[in-house]
């Protein structure tokens, strides 16, 4: 919007002068094309995605003067994820750490949502046996009757004395990201900030994604669901809404809950006077529990070998997995996670793309994905084709109908490149398919606020939990088939979307 307005003014000045003045036309034009020359030499010795290079340089050809003053300001996506990791490495789950710079922490407890009605449910019995803190940080807070009831709840825990703050994206919550808005509610005790408040700008895409929930530094959820009626199933909006996310125990929780105080500081706050008023969480010292994922399966009983002392979690035997009954949580031996997260900076080295290279080198037997949006880089489209290729079987689901139609058709365009390399894909036909997950060889799980697009994996600030369980991948493989069976494949594509996306492709690491 912004460019687009930027261009026309551009264009009307250079015609007004060149109307004015017919003689400077020759050195309108000199100058011009000595911008756009110094627009793309910076361009090319950028750091950054070659994909986003080339859109750049692109848009200084397509939009004279505008498209140089843009590419200027834009910076191409960050640099593109190391190369896999070989299958015989040891001690993958710590290499993976290594990669998105972050610790690797024995899991005392992990719960699976397919659905966002049985994640809602949970979060909010979460909040109000919350002790001292409330953390949530979302990219999407829409009024509705979800957000109304959350609030009650909230109002009520922080009149209780419990500290309670919502951070959320001005563009994704324009409602939420206003001083008026912020006042409310104070009133109801509740501190709010909003990340990147709506200015006039060329980076538009650099946005805070994440879906992240902080009870006490001891429980975490993480996942693709927002804050709005349709995540939850208390509004229909393009069928059923297919979703995940994961409620995680243990020392990992504080480290999400470290991640949103960075956030909370980088917003206007104080994440060391936050962090003073917590006191020390006792998730580093608590008994396990058991691991109950929310399997449309029964549970199977898996009898491990007793974990030696001192047993890196990568080669720990795996936890045993209990059915969801009112008895006290037997002890689970073996998992492993960690958080990562993304900045909304070009500088961030980017965690899950990586994440997801390293998977797709690694995996042997599966690799399964959900992405409401398929718009990859290079690097890691071929690294699934590499894995396809090798005899790994990897499938990744998209939705059949588009919420943004646009974005929908390069979405296809990229799955019928993919498809051409051996990943299998289908469309989710029940309804909109926004869940963000990963599932590898019964062994390892993603779940987080990341699409499959450029602009989430090299842009936007996001967040999620990398998981060695093999009962939760178990649990999310099974989830991830039942769906299958709902899904069609792509179909081809008329003579008219060919030279829509053959237009849009080269721009797609911008949109």
């Amino acid at each position: 919007m912004f460019l687009a307005l930027f261009a026309a003014t551009a264009a009307a000045a250079g015609i007004a002068l060149w109307a004015l003045f017919p003689r400077l036309l020759p050195l309108l034009l000199l100058a011009e094309r000595l911008a756009a020359l110094a627009a793309a030499v910076l361009t090319v010795s950028r750091n950054g995605l070659s994909e986003g290079k080339l859109s750049l340089l692109l848009l200084i050809l397509a939009v004279p003067l505008a498209g140089s003053v843009a590419a200027a300001v834009i910076r191409p996506a960050g640099a593109p994820p190391a190369g896999a990791a070989r299958p015989e490495e040891a001690g993958f789950m710590q290499r993976l750490a290594r990669l998105a710079d972050a610790p690797l922490r024995p899991l005392f407890g992990a719960e699976y949502f397919a659905t966002g009605a049985d994640w809602r449910r949970r979060l909010l019995a979460d909040i109000k046996d919350a002790k001292r803190s409330i953390f949530l940080e979302y990219y999407i807070v829409a009024d509705g009757a979800f957000w109304r009831e959350l609030r009650t709840l909230l109002r009520t825990r922080a009149r209780e004395g419990v500290d309670v703050r919502l951070l959320c994206d001005a563009f994704g919550s324009p409602q939420f990201a206003t001083r008026r808005a912020a006042r409310g509610l104070q009133t109801d005790g509740i501190r709010l900030r909003a990340f990147r408040p709506l200015a006039p700008s060329f980076d538009t895409t650099r946005r805070d994604h994440r879906k992240l929930a902080v009870i006490d530094g001891e429980t975490a959820y993480v996942g693709g669901l927002n804050v709005a009626d349709e995540y939850v199933g208390m509004r229909i909006r393009f069928g059923h809404w297919k979703d995940s996310a994961l409620r995680l125990r243990g020392p990992v929780a504080r480290d999400f809950r470290g991640m949103f105080l960075r956030m909370w500081a980088a917003c206007g706050g104080s994440a060391k006077k936050s962090a003073r008023r917590e006191k020390k969480s006792p998730a580093d010292t608590a008994a396990p529990e058991r691991i109950c994922p929310d399997m449309p399966v029964p549970h199977a009983a898996y009898d491990g070998d007793p974990v030696p002392d001192g047993a890196p979690a990568d080669t720990a035997a795996p936890e045993r997995i209990c059915p969801d009954m009112p008895v006290p949580h037997a002890a689970c031996d073996g998992a492993a996670a960690f958080a990562f997260c993304d900045e909304a900076t070009p500088e961030t080295p980017r965690a899950y793309a990586r994440l997801l290279t390293e998977t797709a080198g690694r995996a042997t037997r599966y690799l399964f994905c959900n992405t409401p949006y398929l718009i990859l880089d290079g690097t890691v489209a071929r690294a699934l084709c590499r894995a396809a290729a090798a005899g790994t079987d990897v499938r990744i689901m998209i939705p059949y109908l588009p919420d943004k139609k646009l974005i929908y058709l390069l979405t296809l365009a990229h799955a019928r490149r993919l498809t051409r390399g051996g990943v299998q894909i289908r469309a989710y036909r029940d309804g909109f398919l926004h869940a963000k997950s990963a599932v590898a060889d019964d062994e390892y799980t993603a779940v987080g606020s990341y699409n499959l697009d450029c602009r989430s994996l090299y842009a936007q600030a996001e967040c999620g939990a990398f998981v060695r369980s093999a009962p939760l991948a178990r649990a999310m493989r099974a989830d991830f088939l039942a769906a299958w069976e709902q899904g069609v494949p792509v179909k081809d594509a008329s003579p008219g979307e060919r030279l829509l996306s053959a237009l849009l492709f080269p721009l797609s690491p911008l949109l």
